[in-house]
């Protein structure tokens, strides 16, 4: 069989003897991870600080393989689909195109982003470069329905003021929200990487010991010197 980088679900009973079972429970016990091929993506890319907020450091391309949360891929082999807005990306060489401008209207802190701070990839140390993918920045839904309703008693006039309580309430709500529809994966889109099957102890590394390499037997020239016994 041909060495590859990573296989499919199909392929691994068949080559490693793992079942889709066993593929489950390393999932479920943080001793595999999946991976999924993505193809010319938009990311936030950044850091995730304490209180689980996130910190954006460029908005770039990705076309690479990219890991999802543990709970999505628990979620993807149970229930055979899953939607993802946040990703690893797993191939730092194939992030392109970095813009390290903040790119939204919305001051920071906000519900997408805690704060911004430009950062090059090249100078990130993790080899999983945690990445958002990057929303539409939009009108709130809340003020959206309002604006509707309000129209509507504009055109009925029964239009009248807003009290103390629908005030207060307005001012908690932002007037802008970050929307992605994420990105959905199927079981077929699921790939194994050679790599995580190692960690896992089902799969020997690719990476060959170097062959020693026996010189070659050379004539033996013998002088025609007589030697001494020096004893």
């Amino acid at each position: 069989m041909i060495e590859k980088e990573y296989y499919r679900l199909d392929e691994l009973e068949k080559r490693f003897d793992l079942s889709f079972s066993d593929v489950l429970y390393l999932v479920e016990n943080s001793k595999l991870d999946l991976a999924f091929r993505l193809t010319d993506n938009k990311f936030i890319i950044g850091g995730w600080a304490k209180g689980n907020s996130f910190i954006g450091y460029a908005s770039v391309k990705y076309s690479g393989f990219a890991s999802i949360p543990q709970k999505d891929q628990v979620t993807l082999l149970s229930k055979h689909k899953t939607n993802c807005k946040y990703f690893w990306l797993l191939n730092k060489d194939k992030i392109i195109n970095a813009d390290y401008d903040y790119p939204f209207d919305s001051k920071t802190p906000n519900a997408f982003l805690h704060t911004w701070q430009p950062k090059q990839p090249s100078n990130i140390s993790w080899d999983r470069i945690p990445a958002k993918l990057f929303p539409k920045e939009q009108e709130h839904i809340v003020h959206t329905l309002k604006n509707a309703m309000s129209s509507i008693k504009t055109l009925s006039k029964k239009q009248s003021k807003p009290s103390e309580y629908e005030k207060e309430f307005d001012a908690k709500i932002p007037k802008v929200q970050f929307y992605s529809v994420g990105i959905n994966f199927e079981l077929a889109d699921i790939c194994i990487l050679h790599s995580e099957l190692v960690k896992a102890g089902i799969a020997e590394s690719q990476m060959k010991s170097p062959i020693e390499i026996t010189p070659s037997l050379t004539p033996l020239v013998v002088s025609n010197q007589t030697h001494k016994n020096t004893f």
